[in-house]
C-alpha cells in the first residue's frame, strides 16, 4: 500500500531510539493512514487483509521512528527513519535524495491503497544506501530503496525528552533531537534492522523495546575512537555548560545534571540510618579501622570535601542520603571511604537519574605516544580532583550523608554533604579541567595551554620536553594554569635532576622527597599503570606472580594481572591467550581442570614469566644527544597465522648529520575466530591494523610525519 500499506501504531506515535532503545508508549492499537482514506477504514480491514483485529498482535503492528545516519555514495547525512513492518518495501523521501546527492533507474511501481485500489506510478529505484544508528560510525547497506515525494508521518508525533522522563523505568533513555522531516521508510524487506532483543516494561501499557544492532561486526582498533556524536552527550554537555561557573574561592561549580531536571526521588533517609548502624556495630569490634574510618572523614570535612548540613530534613524528592563504607586499597593498603551513589533505594539510586557524560579524557595510548617524544619527561597529578569540582549549591542535598559529631559513635548524628563523587564526576571533572584552559588561554603560552589538553589522563599529567631549561618553565606554567580551576598538581617526578630541583620537596613524589639528587638514584614509577624506572629513562614490566589454579580461570587472572597498553609484551602473552581460546574452542568450563598437556605448557610458561622483567624499552623515541631532527616517517608491519595475527609500528628519525634512528612505539594483536578463518583473510584483517594505527599515530603524536611505510608478506594485501 502507498506509504508502507497499512500502517499500525499507537493512537499517538511516540518512537525514539537511543542506542538502539526505541520508547513507544501505547494508548490502544489503531490504524493510522492518510487523512483522505480515514472514513470507513474499519469496515474495509478484513476485506483487505483478510485478519481480524483479534489477530493483530503488538509485534506485528507496532511502528516507530527513529534518529539516523545515512551514507550515500559521497555523502553522510541525519535524518528521522520510519520502521514500518507493515510495508514489503522501503521508500527514500526526494528530499532526502537530494541531500545524498542519490540518483538511480526509474521503474513503474505497483501501489496498493488501503481501498484495495492499485495505482501505477513513476519511481527511482536507489541503490548503495547505508544506514547506521544515530550515535555510531558503523553502517549496514540497505536494499533498494523507491523514491516518493515525501514520507508521509507527522513530525509533531515523535516524542521529546520531557514525555521519557515521566517515566523512571526508562531512565536511560535521551532523546535526541534532530530538526528533520521523514526521510526513510524502513519495511519488512530490511527485516533484520526490526528484530527486538529485549523488551523492558513500564507502568500500565508502556513499554521499550531494544533493536537489533545495525552492524555484523565491531571492529575493534587500537585508537578506541569515540563516536562523533551521541544524544546522551550533547544534552550532558549543553547542561553542564549552562551550569558552570568560577566561585570566589577558585573552584568551579557545576549543577547535577540530571536526566530530568524535575527529578523526584523516595525519601531513603531509614536506609542510610541502617547502614550507618552496621558501622557503628562493625567500629566498636574493629577500633584500627574506626580510627582509620574517622581520619578520613575528618579529612574531608578540613579540606572543604564536605560540608556541614544545616537543614537535614527530607523536602519534596530533593534529598538523597548517600550511604558510605571503607574500601582498602590492594596495594597501598590504605582505608578509603567510598560513598555509595549506586545503593538502591526503592529500586531507585542517584546514579539512575543522573547522565554519566561522555568520556572526556584523552586516550590513554595517545597520551603515553607523547609521553614519549622528548628527552626530559615530567609527570605529575592533581590533587583530589573529583573533589576540586564543586556540585552547585541547590543540588547539594542529593549528596547528603550521615555521620557523628566530631566522629564519636556515641554523639548524635548530624548530615553532611559531599560536595562531589556520582557517576558523572569523572566527565564533570575532566570538563572543568578543559575549561580551564579555555578560560585562561590568553594569559598563557599555546604550549602551556595544549599541555592541559593533551597531557593529562584523568588526573595524571604526563609530558616530555626537549630540555630541562623548558621544561622548568613549563611546569611552573602548567601548575599556574591549573591552579586557575582550583586544581593543584603535585607527586611531581622527572628524569632530570635539575628539574626536580625546581620543585619544592613537598610536590615532590614521595620516593622522591628525601633523596640527595646529587648522589643517589632516581626511584621506579608508574606512568599511567606502566613501569618507568625513571633513573634508566624505561619503560618496563613489573610481574607479580601468584599462584592460580590450572583452570581457564586462573589463566585469563594471570594473563590479565600483566598492564601492556603498548602491546611490548604480547609475543610473551599472546601464546596463553591462544592456548585460553583453546580452552573455549574445547568447551571448558572456566573452573575445570586443564588437560595434563596444556597444564605442562602453562607451567613452563608461568615459570619463565618473571624474565618478562628483565625486558625493557627506552622511554624516549630519540637517543641522547640525537641532535636536530630533519626527517620523521613511520613503518608499520603486519602479519597472520592461523592462531593469531597483529600488527607493529615503529618511527624512523633522521637528523641533520644523517644518522638514522628507529625505535617501537605500539603493537596490536588478535585471535582469529573461533571458527576459523583463512590465511589471505587474516593476512586483510592483519592489514587493517596498522591502516587505522597510521592515522592514529598521526593525530595523537602531533610530529612533521613525512611518509608512512606498510610493510607485508602477502601478495593477497599487496
Amino acid at each position: 500500500m502507498f506509504a508502507a500499506e497499512l500502517i499500525a501504531c499507537e493512537n499517538t506515535l511516540k518512537g525514539i531510539k537511543n542506542k538502539g532503545l526505541s520508547l513507544m508508549i501505547i494508548d490502544k492499537i489503531s490504524w493510522r493512514m492518510p487523512s483522505v482514506w480515514r472514513p470507513g477504514w474499519r469496515t474495509l480491514v478484513d476485506d483487505t487483509l483478510h485478519v481480524k483485529e483479534k489477530d493483530l498482535s503488538l509485534a506485528h503492528l507496532v511502528s516507530y521512528v527513529l534518529k539516523v545516519r545515512v551514507k550515500g555514495q559521497n555523502d553522510v547525512v541525519l535524518t528521522n527513519a520510519f520502521f514500518d513492518t507493515g510495508s514489503t518495501c522501503s521508500f527514500i523521501s526526494e528530499a532526502l535524495m537530494q541531500r545524498l546527492n542519490a540518483t538511480g533507474h526509474e521503474t513503474n511501481l505497483n501501489i496498493r491503497t488501503i481501498s484495495n485500489v492499485t495505482e501505477q506510478r513513476k519511481s527511482s529505484v536507489i541503490d548503495d544506501i547505508e544506514l547506521s544508528h544515530f550515535d555510531e560510525s558503523n553502517f549496514i547497506a540497505l536494499g533498494q530503496l523507491f523514491s516518493n515525494k515525501c514520507i508521509d508521518i507527522d513530525v509533531s508525533n515523535i516524542p521529546t525528552q520531557k514525555d521519557v522522563d515521566q517515566f523512571h523505568e526508562f531512565k536511560d533513555v535521551v532523546i535526541p533531537r534532530l530538526n528533520q522531516e521523514v526521510g526513510l521508510l524502513i519495511g519488512k524487506d530490511n527485516f533484520a534492522l526490526h528484530k527486538p532483543l529485549e523488551i523492558v516494561h513500564g507502568p500500565d501499557e508502556y513499554f521499550a523495546c531494544a533493536l537489533c544492532k545495525m552492524c555484523t561486526e565491531v571492529v575493534d582498533s587500537i585508537q578506541n575512537e569515540k563516536p562523533e556524536f551521541s544524544p546522551n552527550r550533547e544534552i550532558f554537555m549543553e547542561r553542564v555548560n549552562k551550569s558552570i561557573h568560577l566561585t570566589t574561592d577558585g573552584h568551579y561549580e557545576i549543577d547535577l545534571p540530571f536526566k530530568n531536571p524535575n527529578v523526584i526521588l523516595p525519601k531513603n533517609k531509614s536506609h542510610a540510618e541502617q547502614r550507618l548502624e552496621y558501622l557503628r556495630r562493625r567500629f566498636l569490634k574493629e577500633p584500627d579501622f574506626y580510627n582509620e574510618y574517622k581520619s578520613f572523614v575528618k579529612d574531608m570535612i578540613d579540606n572543604g570535601y564536605a560540608e556541614k548540613v544545616n537543614n537535614s530534613g527530607e523536602c519534596d524528592g530533593k534529598t538523597w542520603y548517600l550511604s558510605h563504607h571503607g574500601v582498602r586499597h590492594p596495594e597501598k593498603k590504605s582505608l578509603c571511604v567510598v560513598f555509595d551513589c549506586s545503593a538502591k533505594f526503592s529500586g531507585l539510586c542517584l546514579n539512575d537519574v543522573l547522565l554519566q557524560g561522555p568520556d572526556l579524557a584523552n586516550n590513554l595510548v595517545g597520551v603515553l605516544a607523547r609521553f614519549r617524544k622528548q628527552s626530559v619527561a615530567i609527570q605529575g597529578d592533581i590533587r583530589a580532583m573529583f573533589h576540586q569540582v564543586k556540585v552547585s549549591e541547590p543540588h547539594r542535598d542529593f549528596l547528603t550523608f550521615l555521620w557523628w559529631r566530631n566522629g564519636d559513635v556515641s554523639q548524635p548524628v548530624v548530615c553532611f554533604s559531599i560536595l562531589f563523587g556520582t557517576i558523572c564526576s569523572p566527565s564533570c571533572a575532566n570538563f572543568a579541567l578543559k575549561r580551564t584552559a579555555e578560560d585562561n588561554k590568553e594569559d598563557f603560552s599555546e604550549s602551556t595551554v595544549n599541555a592541559v589538553y593533551d597531557a593529562f589522563y584523568v588526573d595524571d599529567f604526563l609530558d616530555s620536553i626537549p630540555n630541562a631549561e623548558e621544561a622548568i618553565d613549563h611546569v611552573k606554567n602548567v601548575k599556574n594554569l591549573v591552579s586557575k580551576g582550583g586544581f593543584e598538581i603535585t607527586k611531581w617526578v622527572s628524569n632530570d635532576r635539575a628539574v626536580l630541583l625546581s620543585i619544592p620537596e613537598e610536590h615532590r613524589a614521595k620516593d622522591v622527597k628525601g633523596l640527595d639528587l646529587s648522589v643517589d638514584d632516581l626511584p621506579v614509577e608508574k606512568a599511567l599503570g606502566m613501569i618507568w624506572d625513571v633513573e634508566q629513562d624505561t619503560l618496563c614490566f613489573h610481574v607479580k606472580r601468584k599462584d592460580k589454579p590450572a583452570t581457564k580461570r586462573g589463566l585469563l587472572s594471570t594473563i590479565n594481572s600483566i598492564f601492556d597498553p603498548l602491546c611490548f609484551g604480547q609475543p610473551v602473552l599472546q601464546p596463553m591467550k591462544v592456548l585460553i581460546q583453546d580452552l573455549c574452542r574445547k568447551k571448558f568450563d572456566w573452573d575445570d581442570p586443564i588437560p595434563p598437556e596444556l597444564k605442562k605448557e602453562w607451567l613452563k610458561w608461568f615459570s619463565d614469566l618473571p624474565k618478562l622483567k628483565n625486558f625493557n624499552v627506552p622511554r624516549c623515541y630519540t637517543p641522547k644527544d640525537f641532535g636536530k631532527i630533519i626527517d620523521i616517517k613511520l613503518h608499520h608491519f603486519s602479519d597472520a597465522s592461523e592462531k593469531s595475527y597483529g600488527a607493529v609500528s615503529y618511527i624512523r628519525i633522521t637528523n641533520t648529520y644523517g644518522q638514522v634512528h628507529c625505535a617501537i612505539i605500539s603493537g596490536k594483536t588478535r585471535l582469529v575466530p573461533l571458527n576459523g578463518s583463512t590465511i589471505p583473510r587474516l593476512k586483510l584483517c592483519a592489514a587493517t591494523i596498522p591502516a587505522k594505527n597510521d592515522a592514529f599515530l598521526k593525530k595523537e603524536l602531533k610530529l612533521p610525519i613525512s611518509a608512512s611505510y606498510f610493510w607485508t608478506d602477502s601478495t593477497t594485501v599487496l
